[in-house]
């Protein structure tokens, strides 16, 4: 018998700075988010890494690629200034992005994201 894997995610949309004026999610239908995380390690209950996906025009989850991520505006704000971007979580308020980077496993190489929603991060 197989066993099924047991994965975690949460959905919402990054804001790349205070004013959230490019938000994609304005694009979206009702009831979607432009992107998910898996989170893949909880450090507590206001602390995690995950896997960032997208979702694609055609309305399905793809990893977002470390080229792909190149050219939206809350990744390249991240790289620089990480603390400056927030994840806007379904039913749970703005997390702050601790870091981002590029991790793999052998599906390929993904963007990461480290979140807080602690109220003494910078």
């Amino acid at each position: 018998m197989a066993i099924a894997e047991k994965r975690t995610f949460v959905y919402g949309d990054f804001i790349p700075s205070a004013k959230g004026l490019e938000k994609l999610s304005q694009l979206m239908p009702p009831g979607y988010s432009p992107y998910a995380i898996e989170i893949l390690r909880e450090f507590s209950a206001s602390e995690f890494i995950g896997k960032v996906y997208q979702l694609s025009r055609s309305l399905r989850w793809e990893i977002l690629a470390p080229e792909d991520a190149e050219r939206v505006d809350w990744y390249r704000t991240a790289l620089k200034r990480p603390q400056k971007v927030k994840f806007e979580m379904q039913s749970s308020g703005q997390w702050t992005v601790q870091n981002v980077r590029i991790e793999s496993d052998p599906q390929g190489r993904y963007v990461a994201v480290g979140l807080s929603n602690e109220k003494h991060t910078v």
